[in-house]
């Protein structure tokens, strides 16, 4: 989705937790991926998303972003499992292609360990 204000949590290779923002989260998780993205995950590749949730404007998304890093790992986890979580509506409106595949797979982040970044 091009130019919609958006927060992410990505889930790490190490089973890390990443919070970020974008306008357009195909392209930004495309440069997490490449290494091109936050310098947290350029060691902790592949990165999968596990949360998404879409703002009218930037400055609501960065606010949200703000409020998500301050949550504790356990208010995280049930954020993603929650009716918040936007990320099936975009995941159906990718191709099925290899270049998305990595990126439908939701990731239980539960399934590593405890370990978190904002």
């Amino acid at each position: 989705m091009k130019n919609k204000p958006c927060v992410y949590i990505l889930s790490c290779k190490d089973g890390t937790l990443y919070t970020g923002w974008t306008n357009d989260f195909e392209k930004r998780l495309a440069a997490h991926n490449s290494g091109k993205g936050a310098k947290y995950t350029r060691g902790r590749r592949p990165v999968n998303p596990v949360y998404l949730e879409f703002f009218p404007d930037k400055i609501a998304a960065t606010r949200r972003e703000a409020a998500i890093k301050k949550l504790p790992l356990q208010k995280k986890r049930q954020l993603i499992a929650s009716a918040q979580n936007q990320l099936d509506s975009i995941t159906k409106a990718w191709p099925q292609d290899s270049a998305h595949r990595h990126m439908t797979t939701k990731r239980d982040p539960l399934s590593h360990n405890d370990k978190e970044q904002s």
